[in-house]
């Protein structure tokens, strides 16, 4: 477990770095330190060491992995840079791949942009993680940009030192409007010989506020904050009776296992808390950030969080049924619309929406950790997750998120800039309150516009898995090209290129989009264009794109658990060329994406091709389906190629899935 992914379940600081005398010595400490997950001493020994050799790359490159899991941003970004400037054999491939993280991280989108283009370059051709992350990123940045320049109608404050310490400070949850509570690493244990620190534990608070001011707050008794380990993430069942809350040995400096503990108020107080049972707390994984869904008489839904196998990897979110005295389904993970490869994190469900919200440190999201939020469809499904937006979240990590009943204030757990530290500007946490100042319109408006005809047959859904709902949710997929692309003026019905080729390609004249688009006019018409364009790339272009790799990844799947798959396909062009031509464009654009799902992922759906079990419908339109006033005019370029409204007819649309 990383420095990073402590944060998920506690918080750990250590203690003072012992003496040493000489580069190898330091150097060997410093090994030692990372093996311990120890690794905020990892960067003193490391940093000591560079005193005496300050051209060694190596020791640079330990040093920005040191301070990328202690979490100290700023710093990890300046090593990683260092390596990348002079590694000249290429020795510390992923310092790029890092180096562009950071720099998401501190919110500078386009170095960061830049920096994945860079690593996607040199590595074209690998298939690790490193690869297909680097990959989504380009498209994330973009993203995160466009949502700071949308922010929803939101006001963010610290709670200020009453609540907040130099140490971390997390999971607020607010009972009422004047009873708050939240756990905080605050709390030093000493060494019984030489009474030094030698580790800080996490504990309850409570705290209340009278006169608009919040006192100072108090542990809860030890039934609650067992002495000689973490008690955190307390939260209450919207009925006041039950509260469920988090319990965590120390593994080491940075890894911890935890379980789930509960209490019921009954007759007039509360029980004393015990340990949720084996199918909730699996032997040898982590069970942590309890939430309680309200079920009515039924009941209740807990939702947490674990590393328990059969998820999609790292952590996911999992849920269980809970009777109203205390009986537990078995668990299910929470499917495919809310969990992904990466971290899942923190739930928080709202019960009069009926809305999920959750953290995770997926690439669509500003950097590091933002908040999602998801509403319940039925009894297990949700809809597709959408970012909370800036301010809620920053390019840091922003976790716990809260709301009232409402849904008008709440609050959140962040290590944004503002957030008080000990060690490092961005090491330590802090409780935030928000309140919504209004209500934001869609950020997607009229640039898209659903075409009837896609709607499937309704009898196609009778013989449907999880995974193929998962799949129609995510329909009609439109993906969308530069203009004459690919192989402009050519009659050829089939391509070599892949679809994901020609995108990065595409995304790369966004410059050029906005400076034609945009040429010429006043300066108010200018910025209308220029958002125009902006707008039509960030809200539409990339966020297709970036649900091509789900819609490939739960059809890669359903094949290998042996099902017949066909895919219904409609190419169409703008109008700036003949009907044949237009037809035969189509045929391209089509055969781009069969060149990528048959290359997808070390071209493991080829096989399903070739045996027949993959099948692709092709339906070319041309331009028989673009509208009357999108131009044709090869005089006027402005409208007739670099208009959204040309660029909106540039494309393929998957408009249906059949199942054998």
């Amino acid at each position: 477990m990383t420095r990073l992914k402590l944060v998920l379940y506690f918080f750990f600081l250590t203690g003072g770095v012992a003496s040493a005398q000489t580069f190898r010595a330091y150097i060997s400490a410093g090994e030692k330190a990372m093996a311990d997950k120890d690794y905020y001493s990892a960067t003193e020994y490391f940093i000591k060491a560079l005193e005496f050799e300050n051209n060694d790359l190596s020791l640079k490159f330990k040093m920005a992995e040191a301070s990328r899991l202690f979490n100290d941003v700023n710093v990890a970004a300046y090593w990683y840079n260092q390596v990348v400037l002079n590694d000249r054999e290429n020795r510390y491939p992923v310092a790029l791949f890092y180096l562009a993280m950071m720099n998401k991280m501190k919110g500078e989108y386009e170095t960061a942009k830049n920096l994945f283009f860079k690593y996607n370059n040199l590595h074209a051709a690998d298939s690790n993680y490193y690869s297909i992350r680097a990959h989504k990123e380009i498209a994330g940045c973009e993203t995160a940009y466009q949502l700071t320049q949308h922010p929803v109608g939101a006001e963010v404050s610290n709670m200020g030192n009453t609540i907040n310490t130099v140490y971390s400070d997390f999971a607020g949850y607010l009972l009422g409007d004047s009873v708050l509570y939240y756990s905080s690493l605050r709390f030093p244990s000493a060494n019984s010989k030489t009474k030094e620190t030698k580790a800080y534990f996490t504990r309850i608070l409570k705290s209340a506020k009278s006169r608009n001011k919040w006192h100072q707050p108090t542990p809860l008794p030890e039934d609650i904050n067992q002495t000689g380990i973490h008690n955190a993430n307390l939260t209450f069942s919207s009925d006041n009776q039950w509260i469920v809350f988090t319990r965590c040995q120390p593994l080491n400096k940075a890894e911890m296992r935890c379980e789930l503990f509960a209490s019921r108020f009954k007759n007039g107080s509360w029980s004393k808390p015990f340990r949720l049972p084996d199918s909730i707390n699996k032997k040898g994984t982590t069970s942590t950030q309890p939430a309680l869904a309200l079920r009515g008489a039924e009941g209740y839904t807990l939702y947490y969080v674990s590393d328990r196998d059969s998820g999609f990897g790292n952590l996911d979110i999992w849920y269980a049924l809970m009777t109203a005295d205390g009986q537990f389904s078995e668990p299910l993970n929470a499917g495919s619309e809310i969990n992904t490869g990466e971290n899942e994190i923190t739930p928080f469900f709202n019960d009069e929406t009926r809305t999920l919200y959750f953290s995770s440190d997926r690439s669509e999201g500003l950097g590091g950790y933002d908040v999602f939020y998801s509403a319940k469809v039925g009894e297990t499904q949700f809809s597709a997750p959408e970012n909370a937006g800036y301010p809620i979240n920053s390019s840091y990590h922003d976790l716990y998120f809260t709301t009232s009943f409402k849904e008008d204030r709440g609050m959140i757990t962040s290590n944004r800039p503002g957030s008080m530290y000990i060690k490092s500007k961005t090491c330590c946490y802090d409780i935030y309150e928000y309140v919504l100042t209004k209500k934001q319109p869609p950020l997607i408006d009229t640039l898209i516009v659903l075409d009837g005809s896609s709607e499937p047959d309704t009898l196609a859904f009778l013989n449907d898995t999880p995974k193929i709902k998962a799949t129609r949710r995510l329909l009609p997929l439109v993906l969308y090209f530069d203009n004459d692309q690919p192989d402009p003026k050519t009659v050829k019905t089939e391509t070599n290129w892949r679809y994901d080729d020609l995108y990065y390609r595409y995304l790369s004249r966004k410059n050029e989009f906005v400076a034609e688009y945009s040429k010429g006019l006043s300066e108010q018409k200018r910025k209308a264009a220029e958002n125009a364009i902006n707008k039509l790339f960030s809200e539409v272009i990339i966020s297709s794109f970036a649900r091509l790799d789900s819609v490939a990844s739960l059809l890669s799947e359903e094949l290998q658990d042996g099902k017949k798959i066909t895919l219904v396909v409609r190419g169409q062009a703008s109008p700036l060329a003949s009907t044949a031509y237009n037809e035969n464009l189509s045929k391209r654009r089509i055969s781009s994406l069969v060149n990528y799902l048959l290359n997808y992922k070390n071209r493991s759906l080829e096989i399903f091709s070739k045996k027949g079990s993959l099948n692709i419908e092709w339906i070319a339109v041309g331009k028989s389906l673009a509208p009357a006033d999108v131009s044709d005019d090869l005089n006027d370029l402005r409208n007739s190629v670099y208009s959204p409204k040309a660029a909106l007819e540039r494309k393929i649309e998957l408009i249906n899935v059949k199942i054998e």
